[in-house]
């Protein structure tokens, strides 16, 4: 899910606790709620409170109920199995197209700073507060 900035008016709607358990409950088993922080601690230690797996990908956190993997093989296959009006979204007997899609595919190594663990985020956003319903965060401090 997009969401907007973490400090603009009714954001913790969709960054609370309340919500994330809501999503939580709606998810197919091995299910990944995938949404923008907008780099916010207290969103990224939110989503960590509500599920046991996460891996911030740069500003966006994935959360699950199951250990989140980087499969490339996966990857693949999903990135071209994408249809548009009938048409492959991405052709590898393309030689730029599968050039994108190796990029993407191997983003991990050509940039590996975006790619940070739950472990990491629970270390260095240790004592962060959560965002509920009842405690909107940091929306009104901005």
């Amino acid at each position: 899910m997009n969401t907007t900035y973490y400090w603009r008016a009714n954001a913790s709607n969709l960054l609370s606790m309340d919500f994330l358990q809501i999503v939580r409950s709606s998810l197919s088993q091995g299910g990944v709620c995938y949404y923008n922080t907008t780099w916010s601690d207290a969103a990224q230690t939110t989503a960590m409170a509500v599920f046991p797996y996460a891996l911030r990908v740069a500003n966006f956190i994935a959360a699950s109920d199951s250990p989140i993997m980087l499969d490339k093989l996966r990857w693949q296959n999903v990135l071209t199995s994408y249809r548009s009006d009938g048409r492959p979204v991405f052709t590898l007997s393309d030689p730029k197209q599968k050039m994108r899609v190796n990029e993407v595919l191997n983003m991990d190594e050509k940039e590996p700073h975006l790619f940070v663990s739950r472990q990491s985020m629970l270390e260095r956003f240790k004592g962060t507060r959560l965002i509920t319903d009842d405690n909107i965060g940091e929306e009104r401090s901005h």
